[in-house]
C-alpha cells in the first residue's frame, strides 16, 4: 500500500473510531458502558469500532498489547464473561498508557485519558454513567493524540520527500 493510502486508511480510521462511541452513546442511551452496546442492536458497530482500532493499533509496535486486549475483550462479552471482560479491559487501560508515556510525545492526551479513566472509577462512587462518559472521553483523547501523531508524521514524510526532490 502507497504511504498516502495508508495515511488516509489510518485516517478514516480514527475519525469513524473517535465518531462510534458518540453514536453508541446517543442512540442507545442509557447504557453502563460502550461495552454493553454488545447486548444492542449497534452490536456491529461497537465490533467494527474495536476492530478497527486493533487493526490500526497492530500496525504500531508499542500498541500490539492493546491491541490484543482490545479483540479479546470484545470477544468476551461483559455479559456472558464479566470477570474475564473487566480484567482484559483493565490491561487495556494500563497498557495503553505505558504506550503513551514512552514516546514522551503529546503527553497532553495521557492527561484527558487519565480524566477519563477517572470518571470511569466515579461509577464506584455512585456515578451510574460514568463508565460510559469516561470511556467515550477516553477513547477522545486516544483518537486525537493518534490523529497528532499521523499528521506529524505525515508532515515529516512531505520533508523527507521534498528534500530528497531538490
Amino acid at each position: 500500500m502507497k504511504q498516502d493510502e495508508w495515511f488516509y486508511l489510518k485516517l478514516f480510521t480514527i475519525i469513524f473510531v473517535g465518531i462510534c462511541p458518540y453514536i453508541i452513546a446517543i442512540s442507545e442511551w442509557p447504557l453502563i458502558s460502550l461495552s454493553s452496546a454488545w447486548n444492542t442492536p449497534l452490536q456491529p458497530l461497537f465490533i467494527l469500532m474495536n476492530a478497527a482500532t486493533s487493526y490500526f493499533f497492530f500496525s504500531i509496535i508499542l500498541w500490539r498489547i492493546p491491541a490484543i486486549c482490545l479483540m479479546l475483550l470484545t470477544a468476551f462479552s461483559v455479559k456472558f464473561y464479566p470477570g474475564i471482560h473487566d480484567v482484559l479491559a483493565i490491561i487495556f487501560f494500563l497498557s495503553t498508557l505505558r504506550a503513551m508515556i514512552i514516546p514522551e510525545r503529546f503527553l497532553e492526551y495521557l492527561w484527558i485519558y487519565l480524566f477519563g479513566g477517572a470518571i470511569t472509577l466515579s461509577k464506584a462512587f455512585g456515578f451510574r454513567y460514568g463508565i460510559l462518559i469516561g470511556e467515550v472521553v477516553s477513547i477522545t483523547a486516544l483518537c486525537l493524540y493518534h490523529l497528532e501523531i499521523l499528521i506529524y508524521k505525515q508532515s515529516l514524510i512531505k520533508k523527507r520527500d521534498k528534500l530528497s526532490n531538490n
